[in-house]
């Protein structure tokens, strides 16, 4: 100890420094070893370190005599420091606050012999107790998750803080208030609350830094109203982190008291304030995964999943009672969906999915479940355990989501008219099955929604057994058609349109169904199955084959036949991407002349896709097909498109011909009469039933008919003959 700089440095180093013989004898100390020994043990050499760390001498003796600890032994007798990091030694000395490290160096003679050992420790009492209330709270919390982990977590922290007030909130969207998620008052877990930050502490915190003030608190944010309320002195708030950086939370302890040991305080915080976070993230994940599960992607109302869940739900919570109704299921489903959706395309058919769900979800009574299942079907649950549910008042809150629905929809600049049909069905009854499912409700609703929309749409039907028959037959029908496609059943049919004096310009071609058993069915009976199932592009593509096969035959036979024949093309048969080589590759097969035929097209085909439809009408009118707008004011087509699109004629609805009466005028008729003119196109009425229909019309200046007044459809082979007999009469 001769060499005055290193004694010098021995005696001001802030870590105590011990001086030892190889018998573990104190030798010297330096003044903060003396201090925190509490005895000038320089001067009583008969004290060695055993006697001072008492509770821990045996791991001072393993030092040399453990045979583990013959790689230390070896290191210090090259003259080397203890490996420390490899081998740390915290020491618990009998004052049980106190926890130690220590440093072991050899000290040697000149001769390069171990004489002594000098030991250097460090109280580390504050690192110690921060990580035993790390791992306290730690231990406390692991297992739980979710409001569970959040209302421990607080408490924890309010106990080790000695703190009255802890909690975790997160900011809402404007960052101008905080919703707390749990909260600790007084020991006990209390109700959450919100409040503005601006102000606060917790507003420093949201600049991304830890806010601690042991005391005053209340005196640097005076206008923070709930400090001034609460008398709170000291404050600790650490942010609480989203994984890119921004604040989405803070994590608050508060007390009445100042707060002690607050650097210690605010490493602990900022340690749960993580942790927090990861939880607050994986509550974010798993309610995500349940979105997805369970929510509809477009409406974010509850999925068909999750409908069936709350059916399942409600099955249980009603087993054993009564069978008197307290249930009832509603299936909505949106009139003409598919073909404002196809004419004006999917981006407005989603807008109009959406503006649905939220018109219902805001004019609903509260209580009422309300999902969406798919496409244009929504689902709404009705449920009175106590009073039960009867028809009128399934019918009342039917009346109500017509009305709803029936309101237009504002898309843009366009102006849209929906309208619903609506099946229901009330449970448990008496005349259902007992054990009945969810998927047996849904096909019950659906069974009453088919009926409402048979029965004209915009309407709700309430289920009963009997509706099960008519189902029955409709599948009858469908499983009919596909045997009439196979067994000529089938039979192409013609109606001529003439000009006002009878003269023959063309026929439309119409398909029957001559049934073995049940005789003539009526295209409005199979033609929407048809559509419903995919049938219609067989039928399509049947009825253009043997149309072309009859014109080959006759001119085979050289025999009188219309200049031109309508064909009706659907719109599925339209959108196939072969359509026009498959209707040239017929023509070619039957020899046919393709300016003989027009094809009939509704403006659900036309507008699917305007860009590819002009394609396709181009590339037919090249050929020499003529193509017919059929229907034309029935449905939502743009005057714009129209005019843009190469069309060769326009087919004015009956819908519209049957509204003339004598002495009344027609302006819509006039008008639809002068856009075809004014786009250089003819102008055909059908449905003309009466003379005096056919005489306005003409005043009007339509020059081409077609309806029961002039002829009715008849077998195409009849054609020949009606034509002849026709000729005959003029002369």
């Amino acid at each position: 100890m001769n060499n005055s700089k290193w004694y010098q440095v021995f005696q001001q180093a802030t870590s105590g420094i011990l001086i030892l013989s190889l018998e573990g004898e104190v030798i010297h100390c330096n003044p903060a070893a003396a201090e925190f020994w509490g005895t000038p043990i320089s001067e009583q050499t008969e004290h060695d370190i055993l006697s001072l760390l008492n509770t821990c001498s045996d791991e001072l003796i393993q030092l040399f005599s453990d045979p583990e600890q013959m790689e230390l032994s070896q290191t210090l007798n090259m003259g080397l420091p203890a490996l420390i990091e490899q081998h740390p030694y915290i020491l618990q000395t009998t004052n049980p606050s106190a926890w130690l490290t220590f440093t072991i160096a050899p000290l040697k003679n000149e001769q390069g012999q171990l004489t002594e050992l000098m030991v250097s420790h460090n109280d580390v009492s504050d690192l110690a107790f921060s990580r035993q209330m790390i791992e306290n709270t730690a231990l406390g919390v692991s297992s739980l998750s979710g409001q569970d982990f959040f209302e421990s977590l607080v408490t924890h922290l309010a106990r080790i803080f000695n703190a009255k007030y802890a909690f975790i909130g997160l900011f809402d969207d404007s960052r101008e208030s905080i919703r707390t998620l749990a909260l600790c008052a007084n020991g006990a877990i209390a109700d959450n609350f919100s409040y503005a930050i601006k102000g606060t502490p917790c507003d420093d915190v949201i600049g991304h830094k830890t806010c601690a003030i042991c005391t005053g608190v209340r005196n640097l944010y005076p206008d923070d109203l709930l400090l001034q309320e609460m008398g709170i002195e000291g404050y600790i708030g650490s942010p609480i982190f989203h994984p890119d950086g921004s604040a989405l939370g803070i994590i608050v302890v508060l007390n009445t008291k100042p707060l002690k040991q607050i650097d210690q305080f605010k490493s602990i915080l900022e340690i749960f304030a993580a942790r927090a976070g990861s939880e607050v993230q994986r509550m974010d994940a798993e309610q995500q995964i349940h979105r997805m599960a369970y929510e509809d992607y477009l409406t974010h109302l509850p999925n068909r999943a999750r409908l069936y869940q709350e059916l399942h739900e409600l099955k249980i919570r009603s087993a054993g009672k009564n069978t008197e109704p307290h249930s009832a299921l509603f299936m909505i489903d949106l009139d003409h969906f598919k073909t404002i959706n196809d004419a004006l395309g999917h981006d407005i058919g989603d807008e109009i999915i959406r503006k649905t769900g939220e018109r219902l979800r805001q004019k609903l009574p509260e209580g009422i479940f309300l999902s969406r299942i798919g496409g244009d079907e929504f689902v709404l649950l009705l449920h009175d355990s106590h009073e039960g549910i009867d028809t009128p008042e399934v019918e009342l809150l039917a009346e109500k989501v017509l009305f709803l629905l029936s309101q237009p929809f504002q898309i843009g600049d366009r102006i849209i008219n929906i309208g619903a049909s609506i099946g229901a069905v009330l449970f448990p009854q008496v005349n259902l099955a007992e054990d009945f499912s969810e998927l047996d409700l849904m096909r019950y609703a659906d069974i009453a929604l088919y009926q409402a929309k048979n029965a004209g749409r915009e309407r709700c039907v309430i289920y009963s057994p009997e509706h099960q028959q008519e189902v029955n037959d409709r599948l009858e029908i469908e499983r009919g058609l596909r045997v009439a496609l196979e067994s000529d059943q089938l039979k192409i049919y013609m109606q001529p349109q003439v000009n006002l004096a009878g003269q023959i310009q063309s026929a439309e071609v119409l398909l029957r169904w001559l049934h073995p058993e049940q005789g003539m069915i009526p295209p409005f009976h199979f033609i929407p199955i048809a559509e419903e199932t995919g049938l219609i592009l067989r039928l399509g593509h049947w009825v253009l084959d043997k149309t072309l096969e009859q014109i080959s035959r006759w001119q085979a036979e050289k025999t009188v036949f219309p200049a031109q024949i309508s064909i009706n093309v659907s719109a599925w048969q339209f959108s196939q991407p072969d359509f026009v080589a498959h209707t040239r590759s017929l023509c070619d097969k039957w020899q046919i002349d393709p300016q003989c035929i027009v094809l009939e097209l509704t403006e659900t085909a036309l507008l699917r896709d305007i860009t590819e439809t002009r394609q396709k009408l181009d590339a037919l009118r090249h050929t020499g097909f003529r193509v017919s707008l059929d229907d034309f004011g029935t449905g939502y087509s743009s005057l714009a498109y129209l005019r843009d699109l190469p069309l060769d004629e326009l087919k004015i609805d009956k819908s519209f011909i049957d509204e003339i009466q004598p002495g009344s005028r027609q302006p819509l008729v006039e008008s639809m009469i002068a856009i075809g003119k004014h786009m250089k196109m003819d102008v055909i009425a059908e449905g003309v039933e009466t003379a005096e229909q056919a005489l306005q019309l003409s005043e009007m200046g339509c020059i081409k008919y077609q309806g029961f007044h002039f002829a009715r459809p008849m077998p195409a082979e009849e054609i020949p003959q009606w034509i002849i007999d026709r000729n005959k009469r003029r002369k």
